[in-house]
């Protein structure tokens, strides 16, 4: 039968050992005074606690957790010992051991005295003695220590959640950051390979995402190139050299070609990160995009050189035209005086004279026309009024007849109605120039046998009109022609294009309210095409109006001009009709036109020396105002703003330098036309003063070479 002795009673029994009487008693004492010393040495709490609940044993171990001897536990309650906090709490276990089933727990156990908390981990092992249990062994461990490494453990691991919750955010913010920053940004490790980049970075460089990382700056996909257009060796570049020195690299321009053909120009800046030993581990560069900056220095700098170009151009056409006004005019005035002298069946030798003097009068029209052109370019703003486009096509075929003289045959096909197009004709030519010069170095060789450059023109209903320019060459690829317009694209070898024509030229046919267009096809060769609108025709006369019939009238005429061979030209081709008085000093024509001495017009220079005609035309308007109507004015092309203003605001004919002789004498007939015989009296010969010159006596009117003129508006009545 099993005992229910308690354990600790003094007995040597251990809870349900049998005593029997044997010859090892003695041993059994000993070995059981051994366990009982070893179980009191134990740092863990061990006791026996009966069906009852009451305890039957307890080693020293509850006198360091509960302050009691073990002796005074001996049949008190678990309740007891635990108190109204904890028995409650581990009740469940309890009862769990009573069942016959072991328990395994931890439990906190608070400081009566108010100190930090004690663990505990308890295991309850019932006993169980012929299918009834009757008790439990209560095993209890101090893990205060291991649990307060345990606590700060979690403690740090929450911590350092935190601070990876934290870090991502600040990542994923970075992150944002990097992506929405402009400047493109790159990583790279020791060798130089692509370990990150944000999506400018990936745009600059024309990768994909997933394309960039291990990219390498050796890659074949694009190239680099320095700002003259030679090529950017690797080993030269910014992140290669701060690999190589360890030092920080900035400000280094360079242009990227990408895959697709297209050029960035960017500003680099490198950065080398250097470990401890002092290699380099990394570099961090960043790439700004100048495409734009560099695009709106080369467009100011373009038109920086255009209207420096363009001052040239009006002063070399203006000091042209004095010169080539006289020309023309002698010229014409040889060669009607030559028909004269010849009769209706001159010798040869007066034929050939009369052809050499032709052939220098049709290269003086060639120098007019270049003149004109250069004129043209010269202006800077734009000025929408009708335009021949016949006229523009012609000036641009002159401009650029050197580019194209020796390399293709240039065809023209007039298929418009010879409306007029609404447009500036400088910036117009200034395109047209652009498109055939365009077309002339599209060709691999000179040959003008083969190569064909088409320009054709087309009034397009309603309101609208074409001038297409179309080139047998190689052509534009297809993949690429969507960037003919982007500014700084070009398919020419470096140094022989700056990308900026035609996105120029497009932005010129913006401007004037038209578009420029590539055509697509297929077949070989390149189509550029011009719209644009069709100009609202003025009624009036003007350059094109047909000179007046003679008059039968001799009129008086004033020619104010400082320029002696211009004078003295018109006083020959006017006083074979009409008197003539000459004023190569604008203040003595100012004399006699503020007096009594009649004029039926006055042809007047408008730019010269101490006295502009337009201050002449305002002092007789404010003395004669019936005089003022009869000014005509002669014009060198002048881009003064002043003169320009003053010119736009009179309702005054005016004359282009140079001019033919009938288109001269075809103004004057009109003027002296409009005022009869009487209103004009003729005072006698040297009554004009200064240095005016009076014509001799009329000489016969003999018939020249068609005019070559430009008038205005034409005279009030």
């Amino acid at each position: 039968m099993a005992s229910s002795a308690p354990v600790g009673s003094g007995r040597d029994e251990l809870p349900g050992q049998a005593t029997e009487p044997h010859d090892d008693v003695e041993a059994l004492r000993e070995t059981l005074a051994r366990m009982r010393t070893i179980a009191a040495k134990i740092p863990s709490m061990l006791a026996y606690w009966g069906a009852d609940q009451r305890c039957r044993y307890a080693n020293a171990a509850y006198e360091r957790w509960f302050g009691v001897k073990p002796e005074t536990l001996i049949g008190k309650t678990l309740q007891e010992l635990l108190g109204p906090i904890i028995y409650p709490q581990n009740r469940p276990y309890i009862l769990g051991a009573l069942a016959g089933k072991p328990q395994h727990f931890e439990r906190e156990i608070p400081d009566p005295a108010g100190g930090p908390p004690r663990y505990s981990q308890a295991d309850y092992i019932p006993e169980i003695a012929d299918g009834v249990v009757a008790g439990f062994v209560v095993l209890v461990s101090d893990i205060t220590e291991r649990r307060q490494l345990e606590l700060r453990l979690e403690h740090a691991q929450e911590e350092a959640r935190a601070t990876a919750v934290q870090a991502q955010s600040v990542a994923n913010r970075l992150e944002r950051i990097l992506s929405a920053m402009a400047d493109g940004l790159i990583v790279q490790d020791a060798a130089g390979r692509v370990t990150s980049s944000n999506e400018a970075a990936q745009k600059i460089l024309g990768l994909t995402k997933d394309e960039v990382p291990g990219a390498h700056p050796s890659d074949p996909r694009w190239r680099v190139v320095r700002e003259d257009g030679s090529l950017f060796p690797v080993g030269e570049r910014p992140p290669a050299v701060a690999r190589r020195t360890g030092l920080r690299v900035d400000g280094v321009s360079m242009g990227i070609y990408k895959p697709d053909g297209s050029l960035t120009w960017v500003s680099v800046n490198c950065v080398p990160r250097v470990d401890p030993e002092g290699r380099v581990t990394e570099t961090v560069t960043t790439l700004h995009d100048v495409t734009v900056l560099r695009n709106a220095i080369a467009r100011a700098s373009q038109q920086d050189r255009l209207a420096m170009a363009g001052v040239l151009a009006a002063g070399v056409g203006h000091e042209i035209n004095n010169p080539l006004t006289y020309v023309v005019g002698n010229l014409d005035f040889a060669l009607e005086e030559l028909s004269a002298f010849g009769g209706p069946s001159p010798p040869a030798r007066l034929n050939d004279l009369a052809a050499l003097l032709r052939e220098a009068r049709e290269g003086a029209d060639r120098i007019r026309k270049i003149v004109r052109g250069l004129r043209a370019l010269s202006r800077e703003e734009v000025a929408l009024h009708p335009v021949e486009i016949g006229s523009a096509i012609e000036m641009a075929r002159n401009i650029a007849a050197h580019e194209l003289r020796h390399k293709a045959t240039v065809a023209v096909r007039r298929g418009d109605d010879g409306s007029r197009a609404l447009a500036d004709e400088s910036r117009l030519t200034q395109v047209l120039v652009n498109l055939l010069v365009n077309a002339a170095q599209a060709f691999e060789r000179a040959d003008p046998a083969r190569n064909l450059i088409t320009i054709s023109t087309l009034r397009r209903p309603p309101d609208q009109v074409t001038i297409t320019i179309s080139d047998n060459g190689p052509g534009i690829p297809v993949n690429l022609r969507g960037r003919v317009f982007d500014p700084f694209f070009t398919t020419k070898p470096v140094g022989e294009g700056t990308g900026l024509g035609l996105s120029v030229s497009r932005t010129i046919m913006d401007s004037m309210g038209g578009e420029l267009l590539l055509e697509a096809s297929d077949d070989p060769g390149t189509t550029f095409e011009l719209v644009l609108p069709v100009a609202t025709e003025m009624g009036g006369g003007g350059a094109g109006s047909a000179p007046a019939p003679e008059t039968g009238r001799r009129g008086r005429i004033a020619v104010v001009d400082d320029e002696p061979a211009v004078a003295n030209m018109m006083r020959r081709i006017l006083e074979r009709e009409h008197e003539v008085v000459t004023f190569k000093d604008p203040q003595a024509a100012l004399d006699a036109l503020d007096g009594s001495q009649p004029f039926d017009v006055v042809f007047c220079d408008v730019m010269m020396p101490y006295m502009g005609g337009d201050e002449l035309f305002r002092r007789v308007r404010a003395s004669r105002p019936e005089l003022a109507d009869r000014f005509v004015f002669i014009t060198g092309g002048q881009t003064n703003p002043s003169v320009q203003a003053f010119l736009s605001g009179i309702p005054n004919e005016r004359v282009e330098k140079p001019f033919a002789a009938q288109g001269l004498l075809g103004i004057a007939r009109r003027f002296v036309g409009l005022h009869n015989e009487s209103s004009v009296q003729k005072p006698p010969l040297g009554s004009v003063g200064g240095d005016a010159e009076q014509s001799p006596s009329p000489r016969l009117r003999r018939q020249g070479p068609a005019a070559l003129w430009k008038t205005g508006k034409p005279p009030r009545p």
